[in-house]
């Protein structure tokens, strides 16, 4: 049976201790490849040259909401799960591609 590389997963974080301990539980799920970023612009540039397995967004980064970013994600179809404290701070259009998106997964879990 061929072995496969760990998932490349892309970490949005503006907080170093979230994301050192995000980071420690992926490793511990297996996942050895985690690159952690913290910055829109950072991430924009590394999206420039790789594309990761799986993006995990939390929306508010150090230099702004992370729009940009997650239409860069949609646009190459990179899945990404979006998650965050701060349920007072997302703007009307990012609740609503929220909603959408959960609307969304529900009907494709329902149709599995």
């Amino acid at each position: 049976m061929p072995s496969h590389p760990p998932a490349l997963v892309l970490l949005l974080e503006d907080e170093a201790i979230i994301a050192i301990d995000a980071e420690e539980m992926l490793r511990g799920m297996g996942i050895g490849n985690v690159t952690s970023l913290d910055t829109n612009e950072a991430t924009l540039l590394w999206l420039s040259e790789k594309t990761p397995d799986l993006a995990i967004v939390d929306p508010r980064l150090k230099d702004g909401l992370c729009s940009g970013v997650v239409a860069d994600l949609v646009e190459r179809a990179i899945p990404f799960i979006v998650y965050s404290g701060d349920t007072q701070g997302c703007d009307r259009r990012a609740r609503i591609l929220w909603k959408r998106r959960l609307a969304i997964q529900t009907l494709h879990a329902g149709s599995v």
